[in-house]
C-alpha cells in the first residue's frame, strides 16, 4: 500500500533521490518510461505534500520545455501543473481531496476492503407518463419490464381483428 505510514521514511527517502537534482525530474518527465515513474511518485507521496508540491514547483519551472515534449504534456496533465501555478490553493485541497473524488482517508479504507458501498440508484424520474404508486419506488422501464415478463409468462395468445385493408388484414394473433 504505497500510502501507509510504516513505509512514509522509504518513500521519502527514494523521492529525495531524485530532487537532489532537479534536471532528473525533467530527465524523467520528458520520457516514456519516466512519465510513468512520476505518475508512480504522485502515488508514492500520499500523505507528503511538501514532495508532490517541490515535485509540482520543479515540473512548474520548466513549462516551457515540458509543453513542447508530448510526453512532457501529458505529465503537466497528470500533476496539474497549471493549477498549481495559477490557483495553488485550488491545487492542494484537489491533492488533499484524492482520485475520484474521495479523501485520501476514504480512499486507504476502500483499498483495504473496509469501506462500505456508498453508491445510491439514481431516484426513478417524475414527469411525463402515468403516475406511479407512492412506495413503489421503480421506474417506468422496471415497471415495463415486469409486464412484459408477466404477459410472456402466461403464454396466452389474443386474437385481435386487424383495422386494415388489405390481404394481411384478418386475424393477427398476439400476445
Amino acid at each position: 500500500n504505497p500510502g501507509s505510514a510504516n513505509n512514509a521514511p522509504v518513500r521519502r527517502k527514494l523521492v529525495n533521490i531524485f530532487l537532489a537534482d532537479p534536471t532528473s525530474i525533467i530527465t524523467l518527465a520528458t520520457s516514456k518510461s519516466g512519465s510513468h515513474a512520476l505518475d508512480a511518485f504522485w502515488d508514492g507521496t500520499q500523505g507528503l505534500m511538501m514532495l508532490k508540491e517541490r515535485i509540482c514547483s520543479i515540473l512548474a519551472g520548466s513549462m516551457t520545455e515540458l509543453r513542447d515534449d508530448w510526453v512532457g504534456r501529458v505529465v503537466l496533465r497528470n500533476w496539474m501543473v497549471e493549477l498549481f501555478v495559477r490557483r495553488k490553493v485550488d491545487w492542494i485541497a484537489k491533492v488533499k481531496e484524492g482520485e475520484g473524488g474521495k479523501t485520501v482517508a476514504v480512499a486507504a479504507k476502500e483499498e483495504e476492503g473496509e469501506a462500505t458501498d456508498t453508491k445510491k440508484p439514481f431516484p426513478a424520474k417524475t414527469g411525463k407518463g402515468p403516475a406511479k404508486k407512492a412506495g413503489d419506488g421503480k421506474s417506468a422501464i422496471q415497471l415495463a419490464r415486469e409486464k412484459f415478463a408477466a404477459g410472456k409468462s402466461k403464454g396466452e395468445m389474443k386474437v385481435v381483428r386487424g383495422k386494415g385493408t388489405g390481404a394481411n388484414a384478418g386475424m393477427i394473433k398476439s400476445r
